[in-house]
């Protein structure tokens, strides 16, 4: 998969935009779509109908958006937007480099729990 992000610049890191990251979700759900077909004729497996080819793309773009509102509600919840404890925890356990975690044990080591849906509805407006 070749996808095109911003470079890096100033000596800092290259961070993805938001538009970046969901685009990478939305097309990393195509190549496993394609990855996991199956059937004699490659061409032919992931022949399937139109609203279909984007299930995948829409699960794993979704789930970006889960996880950006579930560590959002973090803040929302300790009543500080601008937590610098909650966002030294974040820069801790999310951010940091150091690969001490898995993914999701690091996620829970700043959230306390396992990402939740119920933000992302409430953020899209689905849940009150």
């Amino acid at each position: 998969m070749v996808m095109n992000f911003s470079r890096p610049a100033g000596g800092k890191p290259a961070m993805l935009s938001w538009d970046e990251t969901t685009t990478y979700f939305h097309e990393f759900g195509h190549a496993l779509h394609n990855f996991f077909a199956a059937g004699k004729y490659r061409r032919t497996a992931r022949s399937v109908p139109r609203d279909f080819v984007e299930l995948p793309s829409q699960i794993l773009e979704n789930w970006a958006g889960v996880l950006d509102a579930d560590a959002f509600m973090a803040f929302k919840d300790s009543g500080d937007l601008f937590n610098r404890e909650l966002a030294g925890s974040f820069r801790k356990y999310i951010l940091a480099e150091n690969n001490l975690w898995e993914g999701m044990d690091a996620y829970v080591r700043f959230r306390g729990h396992e990402p939740s849906i119920e933000p992302f509805l409430i953020q899209k407006g689905l849940l009150e």
